[in-house]
């Protein structure tokens, strides 16, 4: 046999050897090898809030120069917003309504017309500190002062 031959023929029975070894291991031909598959990557926790997908409310706005949507024409500054709410929530306290409080006072004028009623809203419809007061009510329950980037929010719960 000619050394070339010899070769050739050492070459094929490994090569052979090779192809039986990779059947034996991973389960013959056009079956792929079963490897671990990778974690899968973790995701944040999702916020789950309990309670009413909806509620009612109604509310008084207090705002102040410089705070969101604020009027031009709001000469009152932070603390005396504070001050005046606190005081309308004190004669709410001693069973003044909210509602003509409201009519009056909030600077809301979207809602005072209607005593403050907001009607029904998602917890997503209102910004985070107005909405997480608000859905902790129960109804007819009124709020503390609650601090927003519109001013400072007196909230009863209607619904």
């Amino acid at each position: 046999m000619s050394p070339s031959v010899r070769f050739s023929s050492i070459f094929l029975v490994t090569a052979l050897c090779c192809v039986s070894c990779v059947v034996s291991t991973y389960g013959g031909p056009g079956t792929p090898p079963e490897l671990p598959l990778p974690p899968e990557p973790e995701t944040p926790p999702v916020a789950v809030h309990k309670g009413p997908a909806e509620i009612g409310a109604r509310h008084i706005l207090i705002s102040y120069k410089g705070a969101s949507s604020a009027s031009p024409f709001t000469e009152r500054n932070k603390s005396e917003a504070r001050e005046f709410a606190e005081e309308l929530l004190d004669r709410i306290l001693n069973g003044e309504d909210l509602g003509k409080l409201a009519e009056e006072f909030s600077d809301d004028r979207g809602s005072a017309q209607d005593g403050g009623a907001l009607g029904i809203f998602k917890r997503t419809d209102m910004v985070k500190p107005f909405a997480d007061a608000a859905f902790s009510l129960e109804v007819g329950e009124v709020s503390d002062i609650v601090e927003s980037p519109f001013g400072f929010h007196i909230i009863e719960r209607t619904d």
